[in-house]
């Protein structure tokens, strides 16, 4: 058994913070690297909050998730082992209180925010934006005009779960899901009638290039009719219908949809290239953002001046024409209701160094002053 006093001690040790400390640059640089030919979410996916990724394929090398909460665990051991109860302590106490205050930041953010897309061309508006990593079974149908949709989180998604409560009157069951997927028709190993023509076939691994949407397959038994098997993939943009009692039902597989507090108008997008190149220099959004009590202001939103609005962040992200030459501008949001905890614990450790080289300098003067008196 080991005995816990000796293994604090352990994990309290300053060579366990260097080592972190080091693997962080590491991470860092591993991750900045990545993203210039990469997706800035497969970046942060593989390297920032994973527990360990696989440098060339083969090589394990600890990922983001991993260091943080060794550094974690060092701290807190630290804070009961290396430094007594003494006021000439009391900089490195805060010190460390705010390190620690920084690793819960990151693992809050990293736990309870969310992120999403908005895409808008030049007039229209929208009140949701549709989220990174997070997919759902989105069920709907179509009555006097309207659209009436029923979301289904897929973020736990298992074989066998039920999905009963998406049609009434019909059994539904999820058959298998794949988090990254790719598609193609193909009905040879299919024993049930398919409704849709896609055959959908796993990619091991959640960070394959170029294969980022999910796929579902999907029993269905109506009442009174024979139980049929549909598939659905989340890079397909026509949804699969289905005939039930009269109605038309729609499936598809789409982001998980993340409500702004605001109703947001694309007024006009603005690019700047480099002169006599096509490079981009900046991009700018005029918006006019729209609250629920019919008050209008208008904001501009572009690159390293995001816009704020309740624990919602909109940052500039892209620019496209699209038909017709109308400019389409793409904003990444963030809502993240801790995001003032990394500033409180960095104003936390800033006043713990500063107490704490005070502290040593009013004993070395102190020191010095004694001496001078001696002699």
């Amino acid at each position: 058994m080991i005995k816990l006093r000796p293994f604090v001690k352990w994990c309290a040790s300053l060579k366990i913070t260097v080592i972190c400390l080091l693997l962080f640059m590491v991470i860092t640089l591993l991750g900045t690297f990545y993203q210039i030919d990469h997706d800035i979410n497969e970046a942060r996916k593989l390297y920032f909050t994973s527990w360990y990724v696989l440098l060339k394929g083969m090589i394990p090398f600890p990922g983001g998730q991993t260091v943080i909460w060794v550094f974690f665990i060092n701290m807190i051991a630290a804070c009961f082992t290396r430094f007594g109860l003494s006021w000439k302590k009391t900089g490195i106490w805060l010190t460390h209180i705010g390190l620690v205050g920084l690793c819960f930041s990151s693992f809050y953010t990293y736990k309870y925010s969310k992120e999403g897309m908005v895409s808008l061309l030049e007039g229209d508006k929208t009140r949701v934006a549709d989220m990174d990593n997070s997919w759902e079974l989105s069920v709907w149908t179509e009555k006097d005009g309207l659209r009436h949709v029923t979301g289904f989180s897929l973020d736990n998604a298992y074989a066998g779960e039920s999905f009963s409560k998406a049609v009434p009157g019909m059994d539904m069951n999820l058959k298998s899901y794949y988090p990254s997927a790719k598609a193609y028709q193909d009905f040879s190993q299919l024993n049930d009638r398919p409704l849709n023509g896609s055959m959908i076939v796993h990619i091991e691994g959640d960070n394959v290039s170029g294969h980022s949407f999910p796929g579902a397959v999907f029993t269905l038994a109506p009442d009174g009719k024979d139980k049929v098997t549909m598939m659905l993939y989340g890079g397909e943009s026509n949804p699969t219908s289905l005939q039930l009692n009269g109605e038309t039902w729609y499936f598809q597989l789409r982001p998980q949809r993340l409500k702004l507090p605001i109703v947001i108008q694309l007024d006009d997008v603005i690019q700047e290239t480099y002169a006599r190149t096509d490079i981009a220099k900046r991009y700018e959004s005029k918006v006019t953002l729209m609250t629920d009590s019919g008050e209008n202001r208008q904001a501009r939103i572009y690159m390293n001046h995001p816009l704020t609005i309740d624990n919602f962040t909109f940052y500039q992200s892209g620019y496209s024409e699209g038909m017709g030459g109308r400019e389409n501008s793409t904003l990444s949001v963030v809502n993240n209701a801790g995001k003032y905890y990394p500033y409180a614990a960095c104003v936390v450790i800033t006043i713990g160094m500063i107490l704490h080289f005070c502290i040593v300098f009013a004993r070395m003067f102190s020191r010095k002053r004694r001496g001078g008196e001696a002699v």
